[in-house]
């Protein structure tokens, strides 16, 4: 038997495309957990670093272009910057890091994709009415199997 290569599954994973198409949340060299409470102090300090990334991914990205090893289709810096203003980079951090999703839905999602919110009854008007109805049936049915430890 002869070894031929040896692969590192360490840091391997699979993801969704849009992963690659946002900005890095790692800049900070922080993990989230170790994020101000506040998201919004996060994207305060965040934002300068972002910034910086992506003037040097552009310069990269154009030293490739020049030399072909890359095509102006595949610049990642317009799509990172993008995600930021389009909350795509919010929408994969919470699928992400979950701990922290409702944080993120309540201050980056929910009014940018469903507007001002001013009660509940704003959210439900979104839905069915056979969602409507279908409603009290689903919270009794999560509610019994938080009871019995099977919450799925």
């Amino acid at each position: 038997m002869t070894v031929t290569g040896v692969i590192d599954w360490e840091v391997s994973y699979a993801a969704p495309a849009e992963f690659t198409y946002v900005a890095p949340w790692w800049l900070l060299f922080e993990s989230p957990e170790a994020w101000e409470p506040d998201l919004n102090q996060f994207v305060a300090r965040y934002a300068p670093r972002l910034e910086l990334f992506l003037k040097v991914l552009r310069v990269c990205e154009e030293e490739q272009i020049r030399n072909r090893t890359l095509m102006e289709s595949q610049r990642l810096s317009g799509r990172m910057a993008h995600s930021m203003e389009d909350g795509l980079f919010w929408f994969c951090l919470a699928a992400r890091k979950s701990f922290m999703f409702g944080d993120i839905y309540w201050t980056f999602l929910d009014e940018k994709y469903f507007g001002r919110l001013g009660s509940l009854d704003d959210r439900l008007s979104l839905l069915t009415q056979q969602e409507r109805d279908e409603m009290p049936g689903f919270v009794q049915e999560k509610l019994q199997e938080a009871k019995e430890k099977t919450l799925d």
